[in-house]
C-alpha cells in the first residue's frame, strides 16, 4: 500500500483534476451574467488550458482542449482541427523550427556566435556583450517576427554558453533565454507592421470611419523609445538586482577567438547566410516598399508562413553536386523539432478564436464589469488607467484575442472621454506586445516558458518582477511625458 502511494504523483493528479473540471465541468455551472451557457463552456476551457499550461505541461492539455471545444457545438471537429493544425501561425512555427535546424546543420549559428565573441568591443566587457546580444533579436524581430529572432538567437546562445563553460541550469543562460525572448517580443512591437498592431490600427480606422489615423513616425518614435527602455530595465535588473554572474564571459580574451574574426565562410554557410537575408527581405519588403507596388502587394498576400514556403521551395529545388541544398526529411527527422511547442499552438489557436467569437459573449462581460468605470474619468486618467488595465489583462489573455475583443470598445470610450484614440492605440499596441509574463499571454511567451535552458519558477520570478518595475517606470514618467508632448503637438 505504501509503495503504491509513493508511485502516485498526487500533485500531478490534483492539477489534472482541476484542469478537467474547468474544461468539462465549469460550463455546467450557472452562467455568470451576461454570459450564456456556451460562454461559460468556452471560458472554462480557456481557464483550464491556461491552468494546465502553467501547472502541468502543453501537449495533452492542448489536445484535450480541442475535444472540449468540439463538445460545445460551437464548431465541428474538422473546423477545430483546421483552426489548429492549419492555422497560419502554427504552420509558420513548424517551418521556422525546420529553418533554424537547417541553419544549425549548416554551421551558420556557430559562425554568428563566434562573430559576437570575436568583436574587440566585447573583450573584457561582459555587459557590453550582453547588451549587443539582446539587441540582435530586438532588431531581427522588428524586421520580421519574434519567432525567428528567438529561435535563431537561442541556438546561438547555446553555442556561446557551451563553449565558455555555462551549462543548463546555470543562472546566466537562464536569464539570457528570458532576455532574448523579451527582446524579440519588444522588437515585434516597435513598428506598426505586425499582426496585433495592424489589427488594432485597422479597428481604429473601421470604428471611426477614417477620422483617426495612426501616424507611422509617431508610432515608431513612441514604441521604439518605450521598448528600448523596457529592454534596458531588464539588463539593469540582471546586473544590479539579480546580480547575474558573468565572470565566465571575461574569459573571452582577444586571443581566444581572434582566429574567427577574419575567417572565410565555407559555401554552405554562405548559402545559409543568404537564406537569412532572403527571408528577412521577403518579410520586411511589404512594409518598406510603396503600398501599391506589385512586389509589395504579392509578398503581402503570402504572409508569415508563405514567406517561409518561398524560402523552402528554393532551398529544396536548387541543387549542388546533385543534391538539394536542403534535405527536408533529414532536417525534420533529426529529433530536434519542437513538437511540444507546435502542439501548444494547435490547442491555442482554436480556443483563442472561440474566445473572440461574439456569440460566446466574452465581450459582453468585459463591457459590463470593466468598462463603465472608465467612462467617468478625465482624458488623461482614462489614458493611463486604460494602459495599465490592458497591459495587465494581456499577461493572462492571448494578446491577439484581447486586441480583437477590446480595441473597438476602447476606441469608442476614448472618444467619449475626450482622449485621442489614435495616440491611445499606439500605446495599447505596446501593451498588447508586452505580453511575456504567462504562457497564455502570447505565442512568443509560450516559447519562452518551454525553453529547457530555464525553468518555470525562474521565469515567473524574473518576468513578474521585471513587469512590475517596468510598468512603474513607464506609468509614472514615460507615458505622462508622451501624452503631454503629443497632445500639445496635435
Amino acid at each position: 500500500m505504501t509503495t503504491t502511494n509513493k508511485n502516485i504523483d498526487w500533485k500531478y493528479l490534483v492539477h489534472s483534476l482541476i484542469c478537467l473540471f474547468f474544461m468539462f465541468g465549469f460550463g455546467k455551472l450557472t452562467p455568470i451574467p451576461p454570459l450564456q451557457p456556451i460562454g461559460m463552456e468556452v471560458l472554462g476551457i480557456f481557464i483550464g488550458l491556461l491552468y494546465a499550461w502553467i501547472a502541468i505541461g502543453f501537449v495533452w492539455p492542448s489536445f484535450l482542449a480541442l475535444i472540449a471545444l468540439e463538445l460545445t457545438d460551437l464548431q465541428s471537429m474538422n473546423q477545430i482541427i483546421a483552426g489548429g493544425f492549419g492555422n497560419n501561425v502554427t504552420v509558420f512555427v513548424f517551418l521556422m523550427f525546420v529553418l533554424v535546424i537547417y541553419f544549425e546543420k549548416a554551421g551558420l549559428c556557430e559562425r554568428i556566435a563566434y562573430w559576437f565573441l570575436s568583436r574587440k568591443i566585447v573583450i573584457g566587457r561582459p555587459w557590453t556583450l550582453v547588451t549587443l546580444f539582446l539587441l540582435a533579436p530586438y532588431v531581427m524581430a522588428m524586421l520580421t517576427y519574434s519567432y525567428p529572432a528567438m529561435l535563431i538567437m537561442w541556438t546561438i546562445l547555446y553555442t556561446v554558453c557551451k563553449d565558455i563553460g555555462y551549462k543548463k541550469g546555470d543562472t546566466f543562460p537562464a536569464f539570457m533565454v528570458l532576455g532574448v525572448g523579451l527582446a524579440a517580443q519588444l522588437g515585434l512591437t516597435a513598428l506598426p507592421i505586425k499582426s496585433h498592431s495592424l489589427l488594432s490600427i485597422g479597428i481604429l480606422d473601421s470604428v471611426t470611419h477614417g477620422q483617426y489615423v495612426v501616424n507611422f513616425f509617431e508610432y515608431a518614435s513612441i514604441n521604439i523609445l518605450i521598448t528600448l527602455i523596457v529592454l534596458g530595465i531588464y539588463i539593469l535588473m540582471m546586473r544590479f538586482v539579480f546580480k547575474v554572474d558573468v565572470e565566465l564571459l571575461r574569459n573571452i580574451t582577444e586571443d581566444k577567438f581572434s582566429a574567427y574574426r577574419d575567417q572565410k565562410m565555407p559555401r554552405q554557410e554562405k548559402i545559409a547566410f543568404c537564406t537569412i537575408i532572403l527571408f528577412i527581405s521577403i518579410m520586411a519588403l511589404p512594409s518598406m516598399l510603396p503600398h501599391d507596388w506589385l512586389v509589395a502587394t504579392i509578398l503581402r498576400k503570402f504572409g508569415m508562413a508563405g514567406s517561409l514556403i518561398i524560402v523552402f521551395g528554393l532551398l529544396t529545388m536548387l541543387r549542388i553536386e546533385g543534391k538539394p541544398i536542403l534535405d527536408f526529411s533529414d532536417v525534420v527527422n533529426n529529433g530536434k523539432l519542437g513538437w511540444e511547442v507546435i502542439i501548444m499552438y494547435v490547442g491555442c489557436m482554436p480556443v483563442s478564436s472561440a474566445m473572440a467569437n461574439p456569440d460566446v459573449g466574452i465581450t459582453n462581460i468585459i463591457v459590463e464589469y470593466c468598462m463603465p468605470m472608465l467612462s467617468h474619468l478625465t482624458s488623461f486618467q482614462f489614458f493611463i488607467i486604460t494602459f495599465i488595465l490592458i497591459t495587465l489583462l494581456t499577461q493572462v489573455m492571448h494578446n491577439l484575442v484581447l486586441a480583437a475583443i477590446i480595441t473597438p470598445i476602447i476606441v469608442q470610450l476614448a472618444i467619449v472621454a475626450g482622449c485621442d484614440p489614435a495616440l491611445l492605440i499606439i500605446i495599447l499596441c505596446f501593451s498588447y506586445g508586452f505580453s511575456t509574463t504567462t504562457p497564455a499571454s502570447s505565442a512568443s511567451s509560450a516559447l519562452i516558458f518551454l525553453n529547457e535552458w530555464s525553468n518555470t519558477r525562474t521565469n515567473y520570478k524574473v518576468l513578474i518582477s521585471h513587469f512590475i518595475i517596468s510598468m512603474a517606470v513607464i506609468s509614472i514618467s514615460v507615458i505622462p511625458a508622451i501624452y503631454m508632448v503629443f497632445t500639445k503637438a496635435r
